[in-house]
């Protein structure tokens, strides 16, 4: 199946209607390209799915790869917006400077990750691998993502000092555990040790940025 390039559709007003079509098509994105794959998908399989026809699809996005992009948006905005919460609220019940571990352990008991999820975190990667003008348009996807996390690194870290490329480089680091982890996951599901693993790597990861920073 040829891909092309991601391309935006030109804008266009958006009516509650219309916002409820979009936000449809990709739930359904969602179930299609986690049971059948991104490359196996088509137009036809997603407006299936949702109910709608092609041109309610192309009323939307220009392209599969436009709806891909837009499903990674949401799920991306959906981990921080988690994220942020369970660092403000562990901040406004412990105070400004709670336990590092305290705090992992609230974040990652929100972000409830479906097997679902963690197939679609597999098609995103295998898509963008083989295609390079989308590897290009995930990794600034990524990047924006890593900016959102630094903000929240910054609180949870309780540390006033610390310049944006460590926030990146502290981003980098656990988004890339988080990844690793979840794949193994996916892989041994009825290995109960391994959401402890992620916690204790990432906890000993911000510990150990938290204590440099305050040297």
């Amino acid at each position: 199946m040829a891909i092309d390039a991601p391309h935006p559709s030109p804008p266009a007003r958006v009516t509650k209607r219309r916002g409820e079509t979009r936000a449809r098509l990709i739930a359904s994105a969602a179930t299609i390209f986690a049971e059948h794959g991104f490359g196996r998908a088509t137009v036809e399989d997603v407006c299936e799915h949702a109910g709608y026809t092609r041109g309610a699809f192309y009323s939307n996005f220009v392209s599969l790869d436009e709806l891909f992009f837009a499903l990674y948006v949401e799920r991306a905005e959906q981990l921080v917006q988690a994220a942020g919460s369970a660092v403000s609220n562990a901040v406004a019940e412990l105070g400004t400077d709670p336990p590092i571990s305290t705090v992992v352990d609230r974040v990652l008991s929100t972000l409830t990750v479906s097997r679902q999820s963690h197939l679609l975190n597999l098609e995103f990667f295998a898509h963008a691998l083989r295609n390079p003008p989308v590897a290009l348009a995930l990794a600034a996807h990524r990047r924006d993502l890593r900016s959102a996390l630094a903000p929240i690194l910054r609180v949870g870290l309780g540390v006033r000092r610390v310049s944006a490329p460590q926030l990146e480089a502290l981003g980098r680091a656990i988004v890339a555990v988080q990844d690793g982890m979840y794949f193994q996951e996916l892989l041994e599901p009825a290995d109960q040790r391994l959401p402890r693993a992620r916690t204790t790597l990432i906890t000993r990861i911000l510990a150990d940025a938290a204590e440099q920073l305050r040297a």
